[in-house]
């Protein structure tokens, strides 16, 4: 049966006898998804059940040769002790049990034993997952092909070391001497081992295969490992490891979510993988390797070093690569650095001062934003290939384009240089020390008004400096278009006036505007304002709530049909009621408010990226309408701990759409769900362990 790979929840039709598992891990997801198929029951792979086991027919009996059958998909039998025969027969004829396919026995957690015997010459690496009281699988003497040892499975050399059972109670294991891999999924969900000790001859751990460990906390390990996969470590409890001085390739996500706290690398790895050590919030000493040359995506996002050295070799930073590392101070970057991608230093709010390298060619965009303590650019031998740094602020080569200035920066005021025809998104966000813009007399592309920044016929507000404040402030007549995040931050603590030639209005154009206290629209074609509230003409797009105001508990008006990204972002409002006929939340509506409630309208179709993250919201209805739920939605909503869906098609869910959630109950119409389906349960609980405890059905 052909599976599809997918990334995220979309419709699922379910049928009691049909089940497919194929989904990449995603390692913002605080539980792993798997990457294997359970084996199903359909036209194309009859199957039999013989005292109580399924198997799949492989092929029919010859004139002198047995048939073949495999142990099929057994997730919801309700034995303790499983044996499987060599053979079994079938209206006559003898069929040799040959195979134990993938996810055979996944997440069964009735199994406390399985023993086969000699005619078994396969075992998937993923065929016991998440069978958590699972203790020993048993193998008979003469099986050519594995052994068991204590009940630990391995191949019959001990080069392979296949399942270290689940349930299995001891805190420490020493791996056998012999054995040169850990296949995939080896130790996966394993909660009572402490500590492993690889063997010297051991030269690779495959994927997941320590994964969900949360007890795991020393690993030893053998100097010859080269290879360490994807997810090998993921979301397990290690704290120390000394690597492999031979390693040559880990894996995306090996260490992510971890507790490590110190990782040197060795010089033969010459890459860091995407999400490497992604969210390691304790780890705060890294040593990077001599040959490293590529950084990867996500490699060290959100974890507590203070400084980090690149070394000679590194070429290329991806993308967040170091974003969320608030702790970080220190960042000397290598002579050969040619490239740093999208927000690869996004809100590391501690760096003072950044030392770019001359090869650097490629900034990618917002690299620096949110680094609230730069203070200046600097670069040793001269600017960079790509660059240029004036008075310690990031333009490009030519000075056309304000790449970056920094926030920390303490000049008052800001003279745009004749040559500057661009300013970049973001390149003068949160920059509290400006109080005012200045041009040159020659400049042809910029005026200033008051110390407000304007395009040169005054068609455009580009900026509003931040250290200008004011009560209230009147938007030129000639104006037709805000500029995205043209007010960002800015301290204004009165009426915001918006002309009648005002025409376009840029995104988060008053992101973080919390002291103002109403919208004045005068007669204009395109916008409107309501108990200063900013709306477009028709009131169908609610543009802007007010920051500074008593209406903390807010009824969205029944034309709004859409709410603009960030319209309520950061702002003082403790309860909001949404309208029917609303069809679309963006972007961080509703994200750091002070909301614990929220009633979602039938005709609500789409919630976007992070729209309600770090809200007090307790519980949720998902209607039947919806049809997706962006990433992040409901991040580090501490306090959701309920949520529930009216329709039995499941809507399209990012997979971080819950992460860090306090979630103990997720309710499902009984028509949506077979109550024994643990893969369905595992899919809706991507951000939640133990999701068969608290899945339930309306």
């Amino acid at each position: 049966m052909n599976t599809k790979k997918i990334k995220k929840i979309t419709s699922i039709a379910l049928c009691s006898c049909i089940i497919t598992a194929s989904v990449p891990i995603n390692i913002f997801a605080e539980s792993p998804v798997f990457d294997f198929s359970v084996p199903s029951f359909s036209l194309n792979a009859p199957y039999i059940i013989s005292n109580g086991i399924v198997y799949n027919f492989i092929k029919e009996p010859g004139n002198v040769s047995l048939g073949e059958v495999s142990v099929g998909n057994n997730q919801n039998i309700n034995t303790e002790d499983i044996i499987i025969p060599n053979t079994i027969t079938v209206k006559g004829k003898a069929y040799a049990v040959t195979k134990i396919e993938d996810g055979a026995f996944f997440t069964n957690n009735n199994i406390k034993t399985i023993s086969f015997g000699k005619s078994i010459n396969s075992v998937s690496s993923s065929a016991f997952t998440k069978c958590s009281s699972l203790e020993k699988i048993n193998v008979s003497a003469d099986n050519p092909y594995f052994k068991s040892i204590d009940g630990i499975l391995y191949n019959s050399s001990l080069k392979n070391l296949i399942k270290y059972p689940e349930g299995n109670k001891n805190t420490s294991y020493t791996i056998k001497q012999e054995t040169n891999e850990v296949n995939d999924y080896a130790f996966y969900g394993n909660d009572y081992i402490k500590e492993i000790e690889l063997p010297v001859n051991l030269f690779k751990i495959g994927s997941y295969t320590f994964a969900d460990c949360p007890m795991l906390n020393t690993v030893k390990m053998g100097v010859n490992v080269l290879e360490i996969s994807d997810y090998a470590f993921y979301k397990s409890g290690v704290q120390t490891i000394n690597l492999s001085p031979a390693i040559t390739k880990i894996g995306k996500g090996a260490f992510a979510f971890t507790d490590i706290t110190k990782i040197v690398l060795p010089s033969p790895l010459d890459e860091i993988k995407e999400g490497t050590f992604y969210n390691c919030e304790s780890l705060n000493e890294i040593t990077l390797g001599s040959g490293l040359s590529v950084i990867g995506d996500y490699a060290f996002s959100n974890v507590k070093t203070s400084s980090i050295k690149f070394p000679e070799k590194v070429s290329s930073v991806g993308i967040y690569a170091f974003s969320e590392c608030s702790n970080l101070k220190t960042v000397e970057l290598n002579s050969a650095l040619s490239s740093i991608g999208n927000n690869a230093f996004y809100n590391c709010s501690s760096i003072k001062t950044i030392n770019l390298p001359k090869s650097l060619k490629t900034l990618g965009e917002d690299v620096f934003t949110g680094c609230t303590s730069l203070e200046t650019f600097t670069s040793s031998n001269g600017d960079p290939v790509g660059y240029s740094i004036e008075n310690g602020i990031l333009y490009n080569k030519n000075v056309t384009t304000l790449i970056h200035y920094p926030s920390a920066n303490i000049a008052s005021i800001y003279t745009i240089p004749s040559s500057l025809t661009k300013i970049a998104d973001n390149a003068l966000a949160d920059c509290i020390y400006i109080n005012e813009f200045n041009i040159n007399s020659s400049e042809k592309h910029f005026d200033v008004e008051d110390g407000v920044l304007y395009d040169y016929h005054r068609t455009t507000l580009i900026r509003y400096p931040l250290g200008k404040g004011g009560s209230d402030f009147t938007i030129p007549d000639t104006v037709t278009k805000i500029s995205n995040k043209a007010f960002k931050n800015a301290d204004i603590s009165g009426v915001l006036n918006l002309p009648s030639s005002l025409k376009e209005i840029g995104e988060y154009a008053f992101e973080g505007c919390s002291n103002i206290n109403s919208f004045n629209v005068k007669s204009n074609d395109y916008f409107c304002s309501e108990d200063g509230v900013l709306y477009n003409k028709d009131k169908t797009e609610l543009i802007q709530f007010i920051g500074n105001s008593n209406l903390i508990d807010f009824t969205v008006p029944s034309s709004v049909k859409k709410i603009r990204d960030g319209a309520f972002s950061d702002l003082k409002l403790n309860s909001i009621k949404l309208n029917d006929g609303l069809e679309y939340i963006g972007d961080y509506a509703f994200s750091n408010t002070n909301i614990t409630e929220i009633n979602l309208p039938e005709s609500l179709e789409e919630i976007g990226d992070y729209s309600f993250s770090n809200t007090n919201i307790k519980n949720i209805t998902f209607p039947g309408s919806i049809k997706k739920i962006g990433n992040y939605s409901f991040k580090n909503c501490a306090d959701l701990v309920k949520i529930s869906f009216t329709s039995e098609n499941t809507p399209e869910i990012e997979s971080n759409a819950f992460w860090g959630c306090g979630l103990s109950s997720i309710n499902l119409l009984s028509s949506a769900i077979n109550s024994k389906d643990e893969y369905i349960k595992e899919i809706l609980a991507l951000n939640i362990d133990n999701a068969d405890n608290f899945i339930t059905e309306e």
